[in-house]
C-alpha cells in the first residue's frame, strides 16, 4: 500500500489472539497524543468483567468510565502499598532492618479516594463491597455472587441478578457522588 507522501507503508495482519475464548471488539477512544481526535482499537472484551458488561449492553458508557476509574484507583492503592520505598537514613532499632517508608503520593491519594467512594450515599457498603469484587478485583457477576451465597443473598441466577443489581446502583451512586465531590471542589481532579 502507498501513503500520502508516496512511501510505502506496511499494514499488520491482525493476528488470532493467544487466548482463543478472547471477545475481541472495534471500539472508538480518545487518541492520548492527539487532543480532540479519536483511534479506532481492537479491545478484548474479556479482560476485564466491566468491559463484558458494557460490550453487551448491560451498562452505559458513563457507568463504564466510572468502573474503569475504580478499577484505576483500586490498582494504584494495591500496587502504590507494595512498593513502598525503604529510607536508608531512619535509625535502625537493636540491630534490626531499615523500616519500609510511607506510601507513596499516587497510593495516598487513590486510598483516599477509595474511601471517600466508600462513604458516598448513593454507593453503600455492598455496593462497594461489589465494586471492589467486580471492578477492583476482576471477579466476575456469577462469582461474585456466588462468594455471598448462603449470607444474604439466593443463589443461582437470582443472586447473579441481585450483585448486578447492586454493581448498577454502585456505578451510579459513584458517578453521582463524584459529581457532588467535584461541585464542591470546583472542578476535575
Amino acid at each position: 500500500m502507498v501513503g500520502r507522501e508516496g512511501k510505502r507503508i506496511r499494514l499488520a495482519r491482525l493476528q488470532e489472539p493467544a487466548n482463543r475464548q478472547a471477545v475481541v471488539k472495534a471500539a472508538v477512544v480518545d487518541d492520548p497524543l492527539e487532543a480532540g481526535a479519536k483511534l479506532r482499537v481492537s479491545r478484548n472484551l474479556r479482560e476485564s468483567p466491566i468491559l463484558m458488561l458494557h460490550g453487551n449492553g448491560r451498562i452505559d458508557d458513563a457507568q463504564l468510565v466510572a468502573g474503569e476509574l475504580f478499577r484505576q484507583r483500586w490498582e494504584a492503592a494495591a500496587v502504590g502499598g507494595s512498593m513502598r520505598g525503604t529510607d536508608w537514613g531512619k535509625a535502625r532499632v537493636d540491630g534490626g532492618k531499615p523500616v519500609a517508608g510511607v506510601v507513596g503520593d499516587r497510593a495516598a491519594d487513590a486510598m483516599e479516594w477509595l474511601n471517600r467512594v466508600a462513604r458516598y450515599e448513593g454507593v453503600g457498603k455492598i455496593g462497594f463491597g461489589v465494586l471492589v469484587a467486580v471492578c477492583g478485583e476482576g471477579k466476575g457477576i456469577a462469582e461474585t455472587a456466588g462468594h455471598w451465597e448462603g449470607a444474604h443473598v439466593v443463589a443461582g441466577s437470582r443472586g447473579a441478578g441481585f450483585v448486578l443489581g447492586r454493581l448498577l446502583e454502585a456505578l451510579d451512586g459513584l458517578i453521582e457522588g463524584e459529581g457532588q465531590w467535584m461541585r464542591k471542589k470546583g472542578g476535575f481532579r
